[in-house]
């Protein structure tokens, strides 16, 4: 804002998050605080050229702006096509990403455990690979309550490269976002997810952006109320008969583009064209 008044320049203000991944009324502790920062919030909305919200979420909070999501590049998408291992007898549920309070992993802990209680013969058969920071022990914690020791593999963080070179060999792929009340957030991440061809197990808000994205994708299965049961139906069928639950024709060159970084910049490009003019 100084610097807009300072050289008379057009200013669009992008909200990639809300207030630090959530809305000012969830962050602060006092009033004043709370005060200060909507004041500041009020101030940007009215004074900005234009305002950018990576989701409607964050559009409808600001009262004002469009959406410009973020988006994943063709590379991603040709590292996903890449020569996968040769297929073992188990299998392999992958995961890309940071995990915590944001983007939660128990609902499948949790789906695997109760698969594993009423199908003793299956717990061989599944594989977790996580690629990605987590908070060591919170994930301790969570593997030794569903008791996954031999079934969950953590890679740690790895070069984006390399990080789906581990995952090559997953037969499906696990996406969560944790409810916030009326607010959702989108994780960059449900682009390079979407870039994949693989199914997907979507853990996400009833309304949300990543519902309406994964239901469009529609390849795997979308739960917007955490069911373990459901999780587990169908981490079962695809034991029992792998690629049962993909819908092979869904993922077609028109949805890549959709969900490119290049997609994005031609929407970015015209809301710069008409700031400047």
């Amino acid at each position: 804002l100084k610097l807009k008044k300072a050289f008379n320049l057009p200013w669009i203000a992008d909200f990639r998050d809300f207030w630090f991944s959530r809305p000012i009324e969830m962050i602060y502790g006092t009033s004043l605080q709370k005060k200060y920062a909507l004041r500041l919030k009020s101030r940007i909305v009215e004074c900005a050229d234009a305002v950018v919200g990576v989701n409607e979420s964050i559009t409808h909070y600001l009262e004002r702006g469009e959406v410009i999501t973020n988006g994943s590049d063709q590379e991603t998408r040709h590292l996903w096509q890449g020569r996968r291992p040769e297929r073992q007898d188990r299998l392999t549920i992958g995961i890309l990403g940071t995990v915590n309070h944001l983007c939660p992993i128990e609902p499948l802990f949790k789906a695997v455990a109760t698969l594993f209680d009423a199908e003793k013969q299956v717990r061989d058969k599944i594989k977790i690979i996580h690629v990605g920071e987590y908070d060591r022990q919170l994930m301790a914690v969570l593997i030794n309550k569903y008791k996954l020791e031999n079934v969950v593999n953590l890679a740690g963080y790895l070069p984006k490269a390399k990080a789906i070179e581990a995952l090559l060999p997953s037969d499906v792929l696990y996406f969560s976002v944790a409810e916030f009340g009326p607010y959702h957030i989108l994780p960059g991440r449900i682009f390079d997810y979407l870039m994949s061809s693989r199914p997907i197990i979507g853990v996400v808000p009833a309304g949300s952006d990543a519902e309406k994205f994964l239901r469009e994708y529609d390849n795997g299965i979308t739960i917007t109320d955490s069911n373990a049961d459901r999780i587990a139906a169908y981490i079962k069928q695809m034991t029992e008969s792998p690629g049962s639950g993909s819908n092979q024709t869904a993922f077609d060159k028109s949805k890549c583009e959709k969900y490119s970084t290049e997609y994005m910049a031609k929407k970015y490009a015209e809301l710069l064209n008409r700031v400047v003019k």
